[in-house]
């Protein structure tokens, strides 16, 4: 666990002198909702769309750093990101597995407010659960790398043993937080399945083909499930699973053309929600 907050608290640093370099001061605030706490970082213009981010496993609300420092972004939307539960500054160490529940403890990061929605890998799911819980508060959403499929979802042999008693307290927090949201999330994604036709928003959805971590069809398998609404897909032979980083100003340019559609920018929607290369 001291390892594991150690390297966090480093992490935090780095982007906090990211973001003062690029001259804006983030809103830091915890927010709390019964026995848990959820951590909210915000920058850009308050009285544009929200624009909220969703890290993966393991992470923190630092994965998006580089998007709350864009100086367009910034003037184009409410840029908000959170440590989800059991991350960072939101209780690190306590996981929550449910995708239900950490869809509706994010939920209470927006409020009233009706936000695009960028998730990466099993911030994915959480997006898609969001979306069918708290439709009013969610206007679009852009899934990058997400797990979707538990059809997909590889069991790994080092997932069982990371619990035993005497490895797990070897392990720093955030590796544990990680191993415990994932035994169960087969079973997640199969309760989430029946909840696809709900999503009445429209989706941006953004995959490596050189993906190790999260395989590349469940892209396929989203755009299945989305026959309803406008999706608009990157598939990226190419790329592996760490495109927040490695692919920015795609991701980037994602968020604002979907802006440009929801504020009527531009007309219509030209995909078909078959995959592009």
């Amino acid at each position: 666990m001291f390892r594991g907050w150690l390297t966090f608290r480093k992490g935090r640093q780095d982007a906090e002198r990211l973001l003062a370099k690029a001259g804006t001061s983030p809103t830091m605030r915890s927010l709390h909702v019964g026995d848990r706490a959820l951590f909210v970082v915000e920058t850009g213009d308050p009285t544009r769309r929200p624009v909220l981010f969703i890290h993966g496993s393991p992470g923190s609300w630092t994965d998006f750093v580089h998007y709350l420092a864009d100086a367009e972004l910034r003037g184009r939307a409410r840029l908000l990101a959170v440590d989800r539960p059991g991350y960072g500054d939101s209780d690190q160490g306590h996981h929550l597995a449910s995708l239900e529940a950490q869809a509706r403890l994010i939920a209470c990061a927006l409020g009233d407010l009706r936000a695009v929605i960028v998730a990466h890998s099993m911030g994915g799911p959480i997006a898609v659960r969001l979306a069918a819980d708290f439709r009013e508060r969610v206007a679009g959403l852009v899934l990058i790398a997400p797990t979707l499929d538990p059809r997909l979802e590889r069991w790994h042999w080092y997932k069982r043993p990371a619990e035993w008693k005497w490895i797990a307290p070897w392990l720093p927090s955030v590796w544990r937080t990680s191993n415990r949201e994932q035994l169960p999330l087969a079973s997640e994604l199969e309760a989430l399945e029946a909840r696809w036709p709900e999503i009445n928003v429209p989706v941006v959805l953004i995959h490596g083909g050189r993906d190790r971590l999260v395989p590349d069809a469940n892209l396929f398998f989203a755009v299945r499930q989305l026959e309803n609404v406008p999706v608009h897909t990157h598939h990226l032979p190419g790329a592996d699973h760490y495109l927040p980083w490695t692919h920015r100003p795609l991701i980037r340019g994602a968020i604002l053309d979907l802006l440009d559609r929801l504020d009527g920018r531009v007309s219509g929607d030209d995909e078909d929600g078959r995959p592009q290369g």
